[in-house]
């Protein structure tokens, strides 16, 4: 079911670039998922609704004809891989696979000039395509997929994984968390879980967890690093069996070479903060 399928895939040097990633000191667990690019997320003991997913969906795209006659030659063809959710939760899909549209297109087409505006997938595509080297080895790559962390009581845990490399030292990793209320079929926000007046009390808590990261992880004091790595409060939330994480891209609180860090606030630290109902088990 999950065997990927790439348009023109060729292995390169770049497979090796993104496994790098999956080392950021973190806690990293498994998805159903196992994307190239997929980075440091935890579902802890958090259940697998088998019942869920009836499996993925691939972008029929084919690259232009024109590309392809001298990409062969020089073994250089770029990696097109976009994928889609198909669960038995229609407005579910609809909601992850417009975001995954969003995000190809915008990976696709944010480094190009003088692009129109409200571009296709297929348009960004093939002006993503268009804008690799022709006299050069390198291969542009593009990968867009969502991935299934399970369910925590109603709520069911999703994700959009994406990298895109277009030469240099590395590519760029990017992950997008997605919490549904299955029972009130609502995407949950950061805002929408907390208590009234709450958001100053939940953004120390997340401070205090950085700077615990910071410690975890960096040879060198909190406010030393702060002068080069500010926080900020990410509403890129996840649950999980001990409490609420929160995702940060490469460079935004880090270097590259840290990956996505992600700051765990416990369910018992919530207490007070959050919705009850959104503490499992809470009475």
């Amino acid at each position: 079911m999950f065997s990927k399928i790439i348009t023109h895939q060729k292995t390169t040097s770049q497979s090796a670039i993104k496994r790098l990633l999956m080392v950021a000191t973190l806690t990293i667990t498994a998805g159903l998922t196992i994307s190239a690019c997929a980075q440091p997320t935890t579902t802890a003991s958090s259940s697998k609704n088998n019942s869920f997913l009836n499996g993925i969906d691939y972008l029929d795209y084919q690259i232009p004809k024109k590309v392809t006659d001298s990409c062969y030659q020089l073994d250089n063809c770029p990696t097109i891989d976009v994928r889609y959710l198909d669960s038995n939760q229609t407005w579910i899909n609809t909601i992850i696979n417009q975001q995954i549209d969003k995000i190809t297109i915008g990976s696709a087409s944010s480094f190009i000039e003088n692009l129109p505006k409200n571009l296709t997938v297929k348009q960004a595509l093939d002006a993503f395509i268009a804008d690799q080297p022709e006299d050069t080895t390198l291969a542009y790559s593009l990968e867009v997929s969502p991935d299934y962390m399970g369910h925590i009581n109603d709520f069911e845990l999703l994700a959009i994984d994406s990298y895109i490399y277009t030469g240099g030292a590395h590519g760029m990793p990017y992950r997008e968390n997605f919490i549904f209320d299955s029972k009130t079929q609502q995407q949950l926000t950061l805002d929408n879980i907390l208590l009234a007046n709450q958001k100053k009390q939940f953004e120390k808590l997340a401070y205090n967890a950085y700077k615990q990261w910071v410690k975890d992880n960096i040879e060198q004091d909190v406010q030393s690093y702060e002068q080069s790595w500010k926080f900020f409060l990410s509403d890129n939330i996840t649950f999980t069996d001990k409490g609420i994480e929160l995702l940060y891209q490469p460079y935004d609180i880090a270097a590259y070479a840290y990956g996505m860090p992600t700051l765990s606030i416990s369910y018992e630290q919530l207490s007070g903060i959050i919705d009850p109902r959104y503490i499992p088990n809470s009475k």
